[in-house]
Formats: structure tokens, C-alpha cells, sequence
């Protein structure tokens, strides 16, 4: 009997573990749409018709967010040419447009500020 029991609990744990990483991929899925079409499409909207292409400056939470769900290829693919992280020093390009996705921190804020000021 101790033997079935355990065999029913794996068996079932394993059903729940499928589930879980089921339900996750389904989440990156939405997570990765939500990124490609709804803010990164969106930003490149507004360059079609032109040459331009875009600089994504990203910090730390939006990379482990967007390595999570997807790859450089998926945000190349949007017009975005080169992607920079906030928390380092970055040459200007006064003729490209830039498309931040930054957690709302006074520390996000305060060098998306300093970009600007300079």
C-alpha cells in the first residue's frame, strides 16, 4: 500500500510540476507580446516611413525581464539597432530616438533625468 501511495503522489507531482511550467510558458508568452507589440511596435510606429531606428535603453529589472521572454533577434526584428543599459555610461546619439523600459526607481528616473540634462 506504502508502495502505490508514493507511486500516486509522484504521479501527481509530476502533473503539477508539468502545469506549472505549462502555465509559465503561457505568461513569458503574454509577457513577450505584451513587450514586442504593445510598447516596443508601438515606439517604432512612429519611425515608420523613415529611416530611423531605435535605441532601447533598459535597466537592470528590464533585463531580466526581456531575457526572460526573449532574445536580441525578437528586438531587432522592431527597428531597434543598439541596446544600452542605464547603469552604464553611454555615448549620446542626439539623432536616434530612444525608447527607455526602466522600473519606476528614483534611481531609473534620476539617470533618465542626467541623459537629458547632458
Amino acid at each position: 500500500m506504502n508502495s502505490t501511495s508514493s507511486s500516486v503522489q509522484s504521479s501527481s507531482s509530476f502533473s503539477a510540476e508539468s502545469l506549472n511550467k505549462e502555465g509559465s510558458g503561457k505568461f513569458q508568452s503574454i509577457i513577450r507580446e505584451k513587450l514586442l507589440d504593445g510598447v516596443v511596435r508601438s515606439a517604432t510606429l512612429a519611425t515608420e516611413g523613415t529611416d530611423k531606428w531605435l535605441v532601447m535603453v533598459i535597466d537592470d529589472d528590464a533585463v531580466k525581464v526581456i531575457n526572460t521572454v526573449m532574445g536580441m533577434y525578437d528586438i531587432m526584428e522592431h527597428r531597434v539597432t543598439l541596446v544600452e543599459l542605464l547603469s552604464r555610461e553611454r555615448q549620446p546619439f542626439p539623432d536616434m530616438d530612444v525608447l527607455y523600459i526602466v522600473s519606476p526607481t528614483v534611481s531609473s528616473i534620476q539617470r533618465i533625468i542626467n541623459d537629458f540634462s547632458n
